[in-house]
């Protein structure tokens, strides 16, 4: 039996106990990191509020160091367990990742391209 211990800490969120009970991430060259996380928390979630909120999960297994994954919650789901027990899946991913989720269509016309780089990255901030 593998003794592992977890952190998750969602900000804004109004409960700050999670006990972690699944975690899957999704680590890939030249894609933003993805990651599931199942935690149980004992007070009602409000699972809109939690959509786009920062997360940090620190990940401890046995006596190796923690590693830590950062992001912004993508999807939430609540099952209520019992009257004082809920268990949360959040799927959480780079901030890179929410550039996926756009699209922008444009066409530049008399404008270098220092100035276009500038134009479409200050509209990604």
């Amino acid at each position: 039996m593998t003794a592992s211990r977890h952190s998750l800490t969602i900000d804004g969120a109004a409960s700050e106990r999670w006990e972690v009970t699944f975690a899957e991430i999704h680590e890939r060259l030249f894609r933003p990191t993805r990651a599931r996380v199942r935690a149980q928390t004992q007070e009602p979630v409000d699972l809109d509020a939690l959509v786009g909120k920062d997360v940090s999960l620190e990940l401890f297994v046995e006596s190796q160091e923690g590693r830590a994954f950062h992001g912004v919650v993508l999807e939430v789901d609540e099952t209520a367990l019992d009257e004082d027990a809920f268990e949360v899946e959040l799927t959480f991913g780079s901030k890179l990742t929410l550039l996926e989720l756009g699209r922008d269509h444009r066409i530049f016309q008399e404008m270098s391209v220092p100035d276009i780089a500038r134009d479409v990255l200050a509209g990604q901030a």
